[in-house]
């Protein structure tokens, strides 16, 4: 699945070290999100979003654009 990201945001890229970055300020500003919904494996990253999305009551597009907002 393509998730679009605004172009001004770069694209969306993922590693170990960034992903524990931003899921600790997730888990700061979004206490409702558990560490299953934040569980991250390379080359999963389409479920990784979905389950944050859901958890936010965002669709997917709008959960990508969050995290690379707002934890980036």
């Amino acid at each position: 699945m393509e998730i679009n990201v605004p172009k001004a945001a770069g694209p969306f890229e993922m590693t170990g070290s960034c992903w524990d970055i931003r899921k600790e300020e997730l888990k700061i500003k979004h206490s409702e999100l558990t560490d299953a919904d934040l569980d991250f494996e390379f080359g999963k990253e389409d479920e990784l979003l979905s389950r944050i999305a859901t958890a936010l009551n965002k669709n997917l597009e709008e959960g990508c654009r969050y995290i690379v907002y707002h934890c980036g």
